[in-house]
């Protein structure tokens, strides 16, 4: 390889690395890719299985670097699409708090809190090298579209979802629950 460009390519890769956006397990913030579905319509097609349910607690933080994932207990409080066995299953996302209070955080949307009210669009199939939790598991569907907080009369969407996404949905929980139940039954 000629000298000029083989400095050239080492200089471009130097700059390609300092200027590289944090991956997923490397704490701090990062971001989180995946499906990014159109309409709500096309989130709750996309969706096996949609609850409305609460985080009743945290599993151990999962560190495999260089990944960091969290998994929590959710109590199903109400099946909104699909079927389950269980009013208790797991739930997996990107981020969590490390040993020591160091937080990889996802840009996107903020990690799920034992205690908090939550409509989840759901994936039935998760990785098989994830831990068994004793209970069904499942992943959030469409990346981060699938986790929609519920506080208090109000949905509020993850804060990388589109602000167009937002205004043009913005729902009461029992309004996103009958769009979703109405649209579920006419398929």
């Amino acid at each position: 390889m000629d000298k000029h460009l083989h400095g050239r390519v080492l200089t471009a890769l130097v700059i390609l690395i300092a200027t590289s956006q944090p991956v997923s397990g490397q704490v701090g913030r990062f971001s989180v890719d995946g499906p990014k579905p159109a309409t709500l319509e096309a989130l709750i097609d996309f969706s096996s299985v949609i609850v409305e349910a609460t985080v009743e607690s945290a599993y151990p933080v999962i560190d495999r670097p260089p990944e960091v994932t969290s998994d929590f207990l959710i109590r199903v409080n109400k099946v909104v699409k699909g079927n389950l066995t269980s009013n208790q299953i797991a739930v997996h996302q990107a981020g969590g708090t490390l040993p020591g209070g160091r937080i990889a955080e996802p840009m996107q949307y903020s990690i799920m809190v034992p205690g908090e009210r939550y409509i989840l669009f759901l994936d039935a199939n998760p990785p098989a090298t994830l831990p068994n939790r004793g209970v069904p598991r499942y992943l959030l569907a469409a990346g981060f579209y699938g986790l929609v907080k519920v506080e208090g009369n109000q949905v509020v969407w993850p804060k990388g979802i589109p602000e167009a996404w937002k205004t043009t949905y913005r729902f009461g929980p029992n309004d996103l629950i009958a769009s979703i139940q109405a649209r579920s039954q006419g398929r």
